[in-house]
């Protein structure tokens, strides 16, 4: 059904109250295009839906997907349509059509530090820590397989510095103050969750487009497909 969906055995012991949802590219021919500038998403852990399968959700249900109140499929959307499309104005992303959003994240990937949903309202911290050291063989087997461009950490960029054997020193930052490092082919980059409610969408969307803009100037011959 997915990279790496055999460590379900694993879990086969687990509590009724956790699922497993598998993850990865949303499209898969997608993916295979040369020359396409290939967004990440590195999230924490998925939220629980009837398919088992973030791609399978996205891809059967649609622009139904930006109806839930979450704002994870919105906001990871939009993110993506702005490095796709280099970096255009709130003015033109606030009137966006759902369906151009939907291709938009089609055209990425979501990667969970953890399979298992648990249903809890907000992921503990120091939870987000324990997926990204327990589970590091499943999520970056991922990314490796994956090889993108660009890795968004929606609140996990402290969690992978560990056990990418990130220093202090290979850490920079944007002229915005963005945090960002460069492993295994990709930018990984410093962000809000996409459910995060700490600002408004428009405030954190120009921020969001400052950064990736700077980033796009300071590292053309890095990510060479911009």
């Amino acid at each position: 059904m997915g990279l790496f969906y055999k460590d379900i055995g694993k879990y086969k012991n687990m509590s009724n109250e956790e699922t497993i949802v598998d993850d990865g590219p949303l499209s898969k021919e997608y993916w295979k295009e040369e020359n396409k500038i290939k967004v990440l998403h590195l999230l924490k852990e998925p939220t629980e839906n009837k398919y088992g399968s973030i791609p399978d959700l996205v891809e059967k249900d649609g622009i139904r997907i930006f109806r839930s109140k979450s704002k994870l499929f919105r906001i990871s959307a939009i993110r993506s349509y702005c490095i796709q499309k280099n970096c255009p104005q709130w003015s033109e992303i606030k009137v966006l059509d759902k369906q151009i959003l939907l291709c938009a994240l089609k055209k990425s990937a979501i990667v969970n530090l953890s399979q298992i949903c648990i249903n809890a309202q907000r992921t503990p911290p120091g939870k987000v820590f324990e997926f990204a050291q327990n589970n590091y063989d499943r999520w970056f087997g991922k990314l490796e397989k994956c090889k993108p461009n660009i890795v968004i950490c929606g609140g996990t960029f402290d969690a992978v510095l560990k056990p990418l054997k990130i220093k202090d020193e290979d850490i920079k930052y944007t002229s915005t103050g963005m945090r960002c490092f460069k492993t295994i082919g990709a930018l990984f980059l410093d962000c809000y969750h996409p459910s995060s409610y700490k600002c408004k969408e428009c405030m954190e969307y120009t921020y969001f487009a400052e950064s990736i803009a700077d980033l796009f100037e300071q590292e053309k011959e890095f990510l060479g497909v911009i």
